[in-house]
């Protein structure tokens, strides 16, 4: 350990000041190869630094003080997990019960994700407390095949009732979930990596509070996102790769700005409920479904936002939603907008109400169909545009072009963030997606000892 004292000593031409008392420097404890990170969290006092050393610290932490866990860059520490505990035959036996008793091959899928995942303790807690920053490590789950398995629904980092941030971190699976925001939680994410994950990428609940930003959430089979707070904002990060949704939404009204969402297998956005949330300045790309899909009572205000090559439609509204939809660029969608009531035991009634958005100056480019009602082609509103906007391509991010006369218009997504990502695909992701582009759900490879018995 290393102990360090300030002093403070002001000095003018004339007169010297009495020193005053002696001022603690915060504490830091270096943790080297082979030594234990929880035995110097347990000793460390309040505001300390532990400093890990580069290497692999197999172990899961729990902290519940203020201080600061620093590695030497997420590519030479990485922390946890533990050593899971070995299954029971009982426990064995009722998994594989339960997968033959899975009613489909999408419910046997979860089982057996869930199971391959194993029953891995969180590679870090931090609870009941305040002032937490994690910096500069890698946290991962086991590798692949490393557990016995069993049904968890553990998170990587899990945030309870506590305060902190993880800046310049990569939090990497194979596991269930990436980063829980527990009740009571206040938690930001700056300039990260959250990827190769089964279950959720970053999940905050409902009375926390979560700022995710200049990051990467990607390859998460269940979704990148999820959130059920009002007091969440995402920006200006890439969300890619997920099996699901990119970001979900239910009754909250959200901050989501200036991000490329793109490649995910169903929506770029699903939002649902009673919501009223700020999406603006975004690009949607080549979600397989819909950049985004807005559900029952939706009136969120989706502005400024590039949506361009998505496969089925740009944004769908359904039920009684009343999306407001205002100088967005819609371009080479089969379908910019859709209009549409929901579907009732794959049915849908005829009481049921169609979406009706809010279509004001927008742009519109080399949509098959610019806006449908109930599958049926309907006219713009007045006061949009079908003229090129001048969008450039994924090499370029997308940006509007100069002289392009949706940039004039303050439509679209002028200058988005590059949609290269600086952080290298990691191998556990490579062990995890298709090998084609698609990320449709079933086209993802198996994980350890399961894979003979879901085939």
């Amino acid at each position: 350990m290393r102990h360090t004292m300030g002093w403070l000593v002001t000095i003018t031409m004339f007169v010297a000041c009495p020193l005053p008392a002696a001022r603690a420097v915060a504490e830091e404890v270096v943790v080297g190869a082979g030594e234990s990170v929880q035995a110097a969290v347990d000793k460390a006092p309040e505001g300390a630094t532990i400093q890990l050393a580069p290497g692999t610290f197999p172990e899961s932490v729990t902290i519940a003080k203020p201080l600061t866990l620093q590695g030497s860059g997420w590519e030479k520490t990485t922390l946890g997990p533990g050593k899971p505990m070995p299954l029971t035959q009982k426990q064995k036996d009722e998994f594989f019960a339960a997968l033959d008793a899975a009613s489909n091959k999408q419910e046997r899928a979860r089982i057996a994700v869930a199971f391959a995942t194993g029953q891995s303790m969180p590679t870090v807690t931090v609870k009941n407390t305040k002032g937490v920053v994690l910096r500069g490590i890698k946290f991962r789950g086991p590798p692949t095949g490393d557990a016995e398995g069993g049904l968890t629904t553990e998170s990587l980092i899990t945030f309870d009732n506590a305060a902190g941030v993880i800046r310049e971190c990569a939090v990497i699976g194979p596991f269930m979930n990436g980063v829980s925001v527990l009740a009571g939680s206040d938690v930001r994410i700056e300039n990260s990596l959250v990827a190769a994950i089964w279950g959720t990428g970053v999940a905050a609940g409902k009375q926390t509070k979560l700022h995710v930003s200049d990051s990467d959430i990607r390859n998460c089979y269940h979704r990148c996102v999820v959130l059920a707070t009002d007091d969440a904002t995402i920006e200006r990060c890439r969300i890619s790769g997920s099996a699901w949704h990119g970001v979900r939404y239910d009754g909250c009204s959200p901050k989501i700005l200036f991000n490329h969402i793109f490649a995910n297998a169903r929506s770029g956005i699903y939002a649902s409920g009673r919501t009223s949330a700020t999406v603006r300045g975004n690009v949607f790309w080549r979600n397989e479904m819909d950049a985004m899909s807005c559900w029952f009572d939706n009136s969120d205000n989706v502005e400024g936002n590039t949506i361009v090559g998505n496969l089925r439609e740009g944004i769908i509204v359904l039920g009684q939603s009343k999306t407001n939809l205002v100088r967005n660029v819609f371009v080479d969608n089969p379908v910019g907008v859709a209009c549409s009531k929901i579907a009732s035991r794959g049915e849908r009634s005829a009481e049921s109400p169609i979406g009706d958005p809010k279509v004001e100056r927008n742009f519109f480019f080399k949509n098959a169909r610019p806006m449908q009602a109930s599958e049926i082609e309907k006219p713009l509103p007045p006061g949009n545009e079908s003229i090129d906007p001048k969008v450039s391509g994924a090499a370029d991010s997308f940006k509007l072009a100069v002289d392009s006369p949706a940039r004039k218009a303050n439509a679209g997504a002028a200058d988005p963030i590059a949609l290269a990502s600086p952080f290298a695909i990691q191998p556990e992701e490579k062990s995890m997606v298709p090998d084609s582009e698609t990320r449709e759900f079933s086209k993802w490879k198996k994980v350890g000892a399961v894979e003979t018995r879901t085939q």
